[in-house]
């Protein structure tokens, strides 16, 4: 019983990792895209 615990709260850990790092490379993601298309509307 024990195990399954420490598994449980593991694998709740795990997925709110990976939640952060898919937030954090959508921010990129729109940064990049931002900091591109307002390039390539002002010309520069």
């Amino acid at each position: 019983m024990i195990n399954l615990y420490n598994f449980s709260v593991h694998w709740s850990d795990n997925q709110k990792e990976i939640q952060q790092e898919q937030l954090e490379n959508d921010r990129i993601k729109k940064a990049s895209y931002y900091l591109y298309e307002g390039e390539g509307k002002t010309g520069n």
